[in-house]
């Protein structure tokens, strides 16, 4: 089933998930959750090694901690179907 624009000129689309088999559903998925999850985690990565400040640095690897445990999250859900890390 094809997805259909919303008509808002942002490009979001309506998805109702009821009406997506599994296959479909992990393709959505990766693609709306993968992509920003990587770009975030790259940029946290680069700000970690620029850092100086210890304490600037704890909270920036923190943050990327959180990133990659939404990052397998959103793996798993895309991959076996199962929400877990």
């Amino acid at each position: 089933m094809p997805m259909r624009n919303s008509g808002r000129t942002s490009g979001r689309y309506n998805v109702k998930l009821g009406e997506m088999d599994e296959e479909r559903l992990k393709e959505e998925l990766g693609h709306w959750f993968m992509p920003p999850l990587a770009i975030a985690k790259g940029f946290l990565e680069l700000a970690i090694e620029d850092e100086e400040d210890g304490e600037q640095e704890r909270r920036l690897e923190e943050a990327l901690r959180a990133i990659m445990r939404a990052e397998r999250v959103a793996g798993n859900m895309i991959y076996t179907g199962e929400i877990h890390e």
